[in-house]
């Protein structure tokens, strides 16, 4: 058995959580949500270098490989991989840090990534950029180049509003005013690139205002390149613990969840 560990700022990473659990089922998992700290999207890169480096510390001494669930943290730490202190590997559109010079004993650690980095296998075989548009936080678009024709919405309240309805009923048809607020003027699009892992939660509300559009995330890349490291024990039990940095929230965790998993869901 092989401990996971998924590192977010709060429960968006509960998504990539649902398909890790499908596809390496018998794997335990260890789940740190850095809740004092989020959103991410709204830190600076010194408030997001400090709440990354703590959170991979964290999670690495619990886990075999480290998963960063959130794509603002994984496209941080891409931009930091062009540098001297990471040696890093691009998988399509999935980052995996294999080691840190100065700290030769970290184990794996794989990144989400918003699919529009260079070997991405989606760019630009599968979407017209032009046809597509890009939701992220706006801490993830400074650390992305999207290609220029593409269109880029402006939702920096988004996942925070995710957030809190998951920590009441959940239902996101709350949402619809503020998202035809800020898509109603990019009907006609037919892609849509999930760049931060709250969104999904969403898809059904955006699919009402933008039609039949295809979603695009990094989330089947990042299962391919899991599959270096991790296999399913399907006759083990796979126990989850979850861990916070801020207020204990396992109850809706949990909840959130066993919805996910029970309604088969696919990011």
């Amino acid at each position: 058995m092989t401990t996971i560990g998924i590192y977010d700022s709060g429960a968006g990473g509960l998504t990539v959580l649902a398909e890790i659990l499908k596809n390496f089922a018998g794997n335990a998992v260890y789940y740190y949500a850095d809740n004092a700290h989020a959103p991410f999207g709204a830190l600076d890169d010194d408030e997001l270098s400090d709440c990354v480096a703590d959170g991979l510390a964290q999670v690495q001494l619990h886990s075999d490989i480290t998963v960063v669930a959130c794509n603002t943290a994984s496209t941080f730490l891409h931009k930091l991989a062009r540098g001297t202190i990471y040696e890093n590997k691009l998988q399509k559109d999935v980052f995996m840090i294999q080691k840190c010079h100065d700290k030769p004993s970290i184990k794996p650690i794989i990144g989400i990534l918003p699919p529009l980095f260079a070997g991405s296998g989606l760019a630009p075989f599968l979407f017209s950029p032009a046809k597509t548009l890009l939701l992220a936080t706006e801490a993830t678009k400074r650390f992305v180049s999207p290609p220029e024709d593409m269109k880029i919405a402006c939702t920096p309240e988004l996942a925070s509003l995710i957030e809190n309805e998951l920590s009441n009923n959940g239902d996101m048809a709350s949402l619809l005013p503020y998202l035809h607020e800020k898509l109603d003027k990019f009907i006609g699009i037919k892609s849509v690139v999930l760049g931060c892992t709250h969104y999904p939660f969403c898809k059904r509300q955006i699919s009402k205002i933008l039609g039949n559009v295809k979603f695009l995330s990094g989330a089947p890349a990042l299962i391919n390149a899991m599959k270096n490291f991790v296999s399913p024990n399907i006759e083990l039990a796979a126990p989850i613990n979850f861990a916070f940095s801020g207020n204990d929230e396992s109850a809706k965790y949990s909840r959130v969840i066993e919805s996910l998993v029970s309604d088969n869901w696919q990011i």
